[in-house]
C-alpha cells in the first residue's frame, strides 16, 4: 500500500499521521530513520547522484533517477526502486515555495 495511493481516501492530516507512524515503526526496528523528501539528491557510493522521485514509507523504498553516474552499467536517466538504507543524502531539495 503506497502513501500516494491513499490520497483519495485520507485527508492531509490523516496522511501525515500515517506517514509518521511508518517512520516511527521503521526507526524502532532499525529498518531506517532517514528523513528524505521527494526531490532530495542521494548517493549510494559517494560518486553517483540520484534524485528521489517517490518514497514508499511502509516498505522504506525509494524510486530514484540517476543524474550523475559513476559506473558503466548505470546511465543518466535510469530509474530504479531501492531500499532507503542503501542511500546517503548529498543535498536537500530546494523549496520553490
Amino acid at each position: 500500500m503506497r502513501i500516494e495511493g491513499l490520497q483519495i481516501i485520507l485527508n492531509q492530516k490523516e496522511k501525515e499521521s500515517l506517514k509518521d507512524f511508518w517512520k516511527k515503526y521503521h526507526k524502532m526496528w532499525g529498518l531506517g530513520d532517514k528523513e528524505y523528501e521527494i526531490g532530495d539528491i542521494v548517493t549510494r557510493n559517494g560518486n553517483d547522484e540520484h534524485i528521489i522521485l517517490d518514497i514508499d514509507y511502509p516498505w522504506m523504498v525509494l524510486t530514484v533517477e540517476c543524474i550523475k553516474t559513476s559506473e558503466d552499467w548505470q546511465k543518466i536517466g535510469d530509474t530504479e526502486d531501492n531500499l532507503i538504507r542503501r542511500y546517503s543524502l548529498v543535498r536537500k531539495s530546494k523549496k520553490l515555495i
